[in-house]
């Protein structure tokens, strides 16, 4: 049994993940998100799928970004850049 990274947990079968040769204990594909997907800079809640991008931060829709001023943005996968 391994002490599960986020909740600490200790039980059955850990969901690994290997980041940079950094192995990673978690319960699910759904700690995953908690634990490495980016932060919407305006909300604060965790973008797990597609977000957009502006001057190298996230926001996890467009409603987000333009009330924190945005005006221009790239779609992105924030999982490749967390």
């Amino acid at each position: 049994m391994t002490i599960r990274e986020v909740c600490g947990n200790n039980y059955g079968e850990p969901f690994e993940i290997v980041r940079t040769t950094r192995s990673h204990g978690l319960g699910s594909p759904g700690w995953a998100v908690h634990a490495f997907a980016p932060t919407c800079v305006h909300c604060e809640c965790r973008i797990g799928e597609l977000g957009l991008e502006a001057d190298g931060i996230f926001f996890c829709c467009v409603n987000c970004a333009k009330h924190y001023g945005v005006q221009a943005w790239k779609n992105r996968m924030p999982c490749a850049s967390a």
